[in-house]
């Protein structure tokens, strides 16, 4: 789904790679793509390392990212800014890096958390997830990034709707 989001870029920085799945499977999609992971898990990067040895891989944390303004055509950021408590101070490290792009996602709540607990998954906290600290749903998040001033040029839930993706500009 993040394919049919994606913009043309050269070089791509995704603030919290985690393990290097997406990675992986972007540059499957587009091989002349210069990636860089950032994560603050030593142990996901080293992970990382191993699925998408083609990327730059960087220890740090995404509210204080360690590129100089414009190095970055793309900023990726997929389920990070649930985990926050403060995703705004992401959201302004990623807007200082001056990118032609940031592309988002989250779980959209309340689906995500009622497959999860379908599927008995924190069943006690309803199928919330016990990192999770902040809840959107498509539109609270669209309200959320315009609120934060970014220009939101796309937003959809697709299929099955657990996750919101929003590709914005400043």
């Amino acid at each position: 789904t993040i394919e049919r989001l994606m913009p043309t870029v050269t070089t791509i920085l995704n603030a919290g790679c985690g393990e290097g799945f997406d990675e992986a499977r972007i540059l499957r999609m587009r091989p002349s793509v210069k990636l860089y992971g950032l994560d603050s898990h030593a142990a996901a990067l080293q992970k990382a390392r191993l699925n998408c040895p083609a990327m730059h891989i960087c220890v740090g944390d995404v509210t204080q990212i360690p590129f100089r303004p414009g190095s970055p055509e793309l900023v990726l950021s997929l389920e990070v800014l649930e985990h926050l408590p403060d995703p705004a101070a992401a959201l302004q490290a990623y807007k200082q890096l001056r990118p032609r792009h940031i592309l988002l996602g989250v779980p959209n709540e309340p689906l995500f958390r009622l497959l999860r607990m379908m599927s008995g998954m924190d069943i006690r906290h309803f199928g919330d997830h016990p990192e999770h600290v902040q809840h959107w749903n498509l539109l609270s998040f669209r309200r959320f990034l315009s609120g934060q001033r970014l220009r939101v040029t796309a937003a959809v839930s697709p299929f099955p709707y657990i996750w919101s993706i929003a590709l914005c500009t400043l």
